[in-house]
């Protein structure tokens, strides 16, 4: 058996790898996940000075319904979050490598967006909404356009162009096998982190007896 060490009311830093994504466990409970990489400082005393040092993944499922939606909608790829809540940790081995690792799962209980953020950057918005508006003026003039079916632009004189492709080619049985037990602890995992949530959640909490947001 895998040794778990679990680790109650930590605070993460970090940005996101990519936007959250909306997932469902085997027993059809509904939950968010995304993953934010911490990148940790440290002192060189020879340097005297701060410099970077190495950078910790967490894989992040939230249970909670309201804040998983608030997550889904306002959160996206490269944001900067603090995340609260209880962290677990367990050793691997790449069967590739053979080299040790570990797996930081995290259950949340809030996130919080940092004021660091470039969407709290009047310059930076400025940008955001000219580069929607030019999408949107994309997405008008791609609308305009006359059907598939129908007449349209003809293609220039000549030859087709010919693309290059790039053959991979098809990965192995192992490989396959590899990628498809990766899925299915990730998936175990996070559907045990959203239930244990939920219970904890349903848990009347002693010495408050106010309405539940």
């Amino acid at each position: 058996m895998v040794d778990r060490e679990k680790m109650r009311d930590m605070s993460v830093t970090g940005n996101l790898t990519d936007a959250p994504r909306q997932r469902e466990g085997r027993d059809g409970s509904s939950f968010v996940t995304m993953r934010v990489v911490e990148n940790l400082r440290e002192y060189d005393r020879e340097q005297q000075q701060w410099v970077d040092g190495a950078s910790v993944g967490y894989d992040v499922a939230i249970g909670n319904k309201r804040l998983a939606k608030h997550s889904l909608e306002n959160l996206s790829k490269g944001d900067r979050v603090t995340v609260l809540g209880d962290v677990q940790v367990s050793p691997y081995v790449n069967k590739e490598t053979g080299e040790p690792g570990l797996n930081r799962r995290m259950s949340a209980r809030d996130v919080q967006v940092s004021m660091l953020d470039e969407r709290f950057d009047p310059t930076m918005n400025t940008a955001r909404e000219t580069e929607r508006a030019q999408e949107l003026e994309v997405a008008e003039q791609s609308q305009d356009r006359a059907p598939l079916d129908g007449p349209g632009t003809p293609p220039p004189p000549g030859p087709p162009q010919q693309t290059a492709s790039v053959d991979f080619g098809q990965p192995t049985p192992a490989q396959q096998q590899e990628v498809a037990e990766r899925q299915q602890r990730a998936e175990q995992s996070w559907a045990a982190v959203a239930q244990q949530q939920q219970q904890q959640m349903q848990q009347p909490q002693a010495g408050f007896s106010g309405p539940s947001l």
